[in-house]
């Protein structure tokens, strides 16, 4: 059978277009592929660096809190310890004024650095205890001293004064001494004796107060009796016949 020739040229013409149309959608799609390939990239790569950014942005983080004076182990916060105790600026800069008055405190330093930092902090410490130690034990010597010296004004006054008593503010368990000939002193017996609130003393009622340098205590003493009370006379009010 003959087909015509205008038949034969529709047909190769429908043949091409199809072909056309066939090319032309996957080209779109491998287009397409490549854009959402390409996106894709770019995305991982965007993340990637975000990522990067994340955990340099952690690290400096670290680095500043390890350096910071919120940090009480950073060097910088060690430096600023220091010269709050040394009386300087605390700008944890160690310059000259610094290094100044870190030689006048502790001359085997000439300044501070991250390899003496530490040492330089426990000499501080130790100082600082020494200092301590020293206040208390003045604020001891001091107490003990104003006992002695009230002890001494209380039994003065008592022998002065006449027609004075001291009365008791509360019970109180006096310790017994005795007089030792072979020391010329008083010692213990072990024994105490338990006084009553409101008990008097002193020359006028025979219990006679006189003063022993025993640490603020005074020593008591009654009529027809070898025995001594030690008191303390902050537990004594004087009053007047």
């Amino acid at each position: 059978m003959k087909l015509n020739n205008n038949v034969l040229l529709i047909g190769g013409a429908a043949i091409a277009a199809g072909a056309y149309m066939i090319y032309t959608k996957s080209k779109e799609k491998k287009d397409q592929l490549s854009d959402e390939l390409d996106a894709a990239k770019k995305a991982a790569a965007d993340a990637e660096l975000k990522a990067a950014a994340a955990k340099q942005a952690a690290i400096d983080a670290k680095k500043e809190s390890l350096n910071s004076l919120e940090n009480p182990n950073s060097y910088a916060s060690k430096v600023y310890t220091i010269q709050l105790y040394l009386g300087v600026k605390p700008d944890t800069i160690v310059g000259a004024n610094t290094n100044k008055a870190l030689v006048t405190k502790f001359p085997k330093y000439a300044t501070i650095t991250s390899s003496n930092v530490d040492a330089i902090l426990k000499d501080i410490e130790t100082a600082k205890t020494a200092a301590s130690q020293m206040s208390q034990n003045k604020v001891t010597t001091d107490a003990k001293q104003s006992a002695i010296d009230y002890a001494r004004k209380f039994t003065a006054y008592m022998k002065a004064t006449k027609n004075v008593y001291a009365e008791l503010t509360a019970d109180f368990k006096a310790p017994i001494l005795e007089f030792d000939n072979f020391t010329k002193n008083y010692k213990l017996t072990g024994y105490v004796y338990q006084f009553k609130k409101g008990e008097r003393f002193g020359q006028e009622v025979g219990k006679y107060i006189f003063y022993a340098n025993d640490g603020g205590y005074i020593y008591v003493s009654k009529d027809g009796t070898k025995d001594i009370y030690k008191i303390d006379p902050k537990f004594f009010t004087t009053k007047f016949l």
